[in-house]
This record gives structure tokens, sequence and C-alpha cells, in this order.
């Protein structure tokens, strides 16, 4: 196993959103494993292990609201595919899921249930990851936009919580 996809599986995998922004992860995999690591090198040995990470190039657009994000990154995201399991969907009369009651629903305190839909909407992300086809601006762009929401529900649950 490459040291360098070593670390950036276990970065992925600790960090609370699903998928990171190359320059993001490189900052990260530097620091543990070699400052003078470049987005070139880092992206060969992601690129070099298919079964582990995805990577998902930028894309451009006309929206304002994601023009201002999409510009200011500029790089390709890159997602852990196999950073945790797919999420969990209880069926309404199932057994549900830990800290979930039948119907699906979070139960427990206001942080509990906080963590267990930042938890859902991680990793929802990644997992649709999985399967958005890069060459396809459309699949792409809307990608982008539900990564970009997660991390806004994401600061959001974080204040509501506090």
């Amino acid at each position: 196993m490459d040291v360098i996809a070593g670390a950036a599986e276990q970065i992925l995998a600790a960090h609370p959103h699903p998928a990171l922004r190359l320059g993001e992860l490189l900052a990260l995999v530097a620091e543990r494993v070699d400052r003078s690591l470049g987005p070139e090198r880092l992206r060969c040995a992601l690129e070099a292990e298919p079964s582990r990470f995805r990577v998902i190039e930028s894309w451009r657009t006309r929206w304002p609201t994601l023009a201002r994000e999409s510009s200011a990154a500029g790089d390709a995201w890159v997602v852990a595919l196999a950073a945790g399991a797919a999420p969990d969907v209880s069926t309404p009369g199932g057994t549900g899921a830990r800290g979930h009651d039948r119907h699906g629903a979070a139960t427990g305190s206001r942080t509990e249930r906080s963590e267990s839909a930042a938890r859902m909407l991680r990793e929802s992300v990644r997992w649709i990851g999985r399967s958005v086809d890069g060459r396809s601006t459309l699949e792409v762009g809307r990608w982008y936009a539900i990564a970009l929401a997660e991390r806004e529900a994401r600061r959001a649950l974080a204040r509501r919580a506090a």
C-alpha cells in the first residue's frame, strides 16, 4: 500500500466532510507524510487506487451562488470509497438503526440527533460520489451542489446543537 494513499484514506475517514478538494487534502497529507508533496504526486497516488478513491473534476457553473465556490477552489474533489458503509436506510416497521426508532426517526438528545443527521448526510454524499459519471457535467454539477449543501447543513447542525 502506498504511504500517501494510506494517509489520505485515514484523513478522509476521520474528516467530518465526505469529500475534500485536492488542495485541502494535499495540505493535510503533506503535514503527515511529506511537506514537499505536490498536487500532481498526490493525484497520481490517488488515481492509482481506483478501488479506494474517486477523483471528481471540478466544474464551472453560471449559477451565481455556486460560481463563487467553484472559482475559489478550481481543483478536483476526492472521495474515499471505502471510508464507511452505505447509508443506513431503515424501513418503516423495521428494527431501525442504532439511535433511530422503528420509523427511522432519530432518537436521543438534540446533540445525538444532530450527530446522527450529520453522519447520514456525510455518508450519503460519499455514497453518491461513488457512481458519479465524471464525463457528465450534469451529474458532476448535481453532486457538487449536494456536497456544498452538506457542508452548509453540517455548519447549521453544529450551530443548532450548540
